[in-house]
């Protein structure tokens, strides 16, 4: 299960983005996340918010990654 998203500059008006240490977690009040910080990473780069269990049943041409904050110039994957 996935649920699309993107970053944008505009407030969210559904669910609450934020850090928990340096991980970015997603959650709102009407679906159960078994946890708020997975998130899948799709062909083409798309980004979506697993609504599913971290690393069960990921759907083809993703997977499972969790994101955090850095301080590096750029993006240590």
């Amino acid at each position: 299960r996935k649920l699309k998203t993107w970053f944008s500059t505009t407030k969210n008006a559904y669910g609450t983005f934020k850090f928990q240490g340096d991980t970015l977690t997603w959650s709102v009040a009407d679906i159960n996340r078994p946890n708020e910080a997975a998130w899948l990473v799709c062909t083409g780069q798309e980004v979506f918010i697993n609504t599913g269990a971290y690393l069960y049943q990921t759907p083809t041409g993703c997977a499972d990654q969790t994101i955090h904050s850095y301080g590096g110039s750029t993006a240590d994957l």
